[in-house]
């Protein structure tokens, strides 16, 4: 039995693809208005979870793939479809999602 910890996934985004991913969002208004504001908030919610002793995965959120996956899961594009969708990414980091 591994004594590895669970991976911890957050919703990542590449530069160019935040502002049309933002826009597809049915919560875009609580995301940070620019790529740059987010990337911060992002950067430091990952140290602390990292110095919390969690591995992190950054699941990649394509702005064309996502609403695509949100509905073949049932979910919504929104805060809560995209936490479940980095928890799905960190649960199959090791089956060579990505």
């Amino acid at each position: 039995m591994s004594s590895r910890k669970p991976a911890v996934g957050i919703a990542w985004y590449l530069p160019g693809d935040y502002d049309r991913a933002r826009a597809l969002m049915t919560d875009a208004g609580s995301l940070p208005d620019t790529f740059e504001q987010w990337l911060a908030l992002a950067e430091n919610a990952e140290r602390a979870a990292t110095a919390s002793g969690n591995r992190i995965v950054r699941a990649i959120l394509d702005p064309f793939e996502f609403p695509i996956w949100c509905r073949d899961n049932g979910v919504a594009p929104d805060g809560a479809g995209r936490a479940r969708f980095a928890s799905w990414v960190a649960a199959h980091e090791d089956t060579g999602y990505g």
